[in-house]
């Protein structure tokens, strides 16, 4: 199929053709021509400066261009059309009885599309202008495509930020004794990493982060069905076990159409014991970066969320103490090994973490998870292909 057959029936005839050409005579032939071949919209001007003043009025679709015209050239006429992004894309086909490899040279140089020879062939011409006009329809409508799709897409990127917390939630839980801090960068437009922090009617902090399968934009339609499964949270947010099995069946029952599975971690802090009770699912190993210095390994390894329904998840339960700071990541940080001295592994991270703090010091515990994510972007960021997400919980001291 050509990019002619392509085109919606009754595209062709609606073109407008610009004509430029100072001898009537060849004007009156390349009308009559292009009409028998269906162009219904022909614009026809005797110079160059008629021309451009037509050109202003109307963007043709394409325009028929003679070389050799008193006033203005068909040399000027081209340059002026691609100085103006207006007319960058359309296709400029010049005639002119000079035939050197320098004309040639110097028309395309200028801008020009296409090139036919005086006297012309009235078939050659037309083959000619239905294909530049073709492509210039389906041109302009992948980049109406392309402009509708980036708005939506912004859009949806809008909405995905929307799910994350808001300032006003983590200034409620530093209120109940943690301080939480995320840094969140797509790969794409949009992508599926995911975040939820919640206060429980008994003073303890619940957290969940998840990496849902998939990239792009079925990885964000698929993080917003997570985001309908904890907002508002459910009553037993604080218990492990009841969110686990909850996501796990919910999830399986989407999973059974469309393969959703979520790799994740529940995390419930007690600040009142300092108790921190976890329960992974496929996550990244996390870090207790302990306030005396030190790095903690916290192992997230289990079956992502929704493989199977009504599986026993082991909890799991550690300190973290006053000063303390809790630190939990998504894939990026160790899939960036593209670039130079990322790290490969968890070990290879809690290395790189520990170097870091060295460098950009511990008095900004509380902004841990920006400082963290944004020093890794400036290190390794153009190896990063996949969404990264960093949440950092620091334990502030009671009372």
């Amino acid at each position: 199929m050509t990019a002619v057959d392509s085109l919606p029936h009754g595209a062709m005839e609606q073109a407008v053709i610009l004509i430029a050409d100072d001898h009537p005579i060849n004007r009156t032939l390349i009308v009559t021509a292009l009409g028998k071949a269906g162009f219904r919209r022909l614009l026809v001007a005797g110079d160059g400066c008629e021309a451009l003043t037509m050109a202003e009025a109307s963007v043709p679709d394409c325009i028929v261009l003679d070389i050799m015209m008193p006033q203005m050239d068909g040399w000027t006429v081209c340059r002026t059309l691609r100085a103006d992004p207006r007319f960058q894309h359309v296709p400029i086909i010049v005639q002119s009885a000079l035939s050197s490899a320098e004309d040639r040279r110097m028309a395309f140089a200028l801008g020009a599309s296409d090139m036919v020879s005086k006297p012309f062939d009235p078939q050659e011409l037309i083959a000619r202008v239905r294909v530049h006009v073709a492509n210039r329809l389906l041109s302009t409508g992948l980049l109406a495509y392309r402009e509708r799709l980036n708005s939506e897409l912004q859009e949806a990127r809008a909405v995905a930020e929307a799910l994350l917390p808001e300032p006003g939630d983590l200034a409620v839980l530093a209120g109940c004794g943690l301080a939480v801090d995320f840094h969140h960068r797509s790969s794409s437009e949009v992508g599926g990493d995911y975040f939820g922090a919640w206060p429980t009617s008994d003073g303890r902090v619940a957290l969940f982060v998840g990496d849902v399968s998939g990239h792009g934009v079925s990885a964000a339609l698929r993080a917003f069905r997570l985001n309908a499964l904890l907002v508002p949270s459910p009553p037993f947010i604080g218990d492990l076990r009841a969110t686990a099995a909850h996501l796990d069946d919910r999830l399986h029952r989407f999973g059974q159409r469309e393969a959703q599975f979520v790799a994740g971690t529940l995390v419930v802090y007690d600040p009142a014991h300092g108790n921190l009770r976890y329960l992974g699912a496929g996550l990244r190993d996390g870090m207790i970066l302990k306030a005396g210095g030190g790095i903690e390994l916290l192992p997230m390894s289990g079956m992502p969320f929704g493989l199977c329904p009504g599986l026993t998840r082991p909890e799991r339960v550690c300190k973290l103490d006053a000063g303390d700071t809790l630190l939990l990541y998504t894939d990026a940080l160790v899939e960036s090994a593209e670039s130079a001295g990322a790290p490969a592994d968890e070990g290879g991270l809690v290395q790189w973490v520990a170097r870091t703090l060295d460098r950009i010091g511990r008095d900004e515990p509380e902004r841990l998870a920006t400082r963290i994510a944004t020093t890794f972007l400036a290190d390794f960021g153009a190896g990063v292909q996949d969404d990264l997400l960093v949440v950092s919980a620091h334990a502030r001291p009671t009372p």
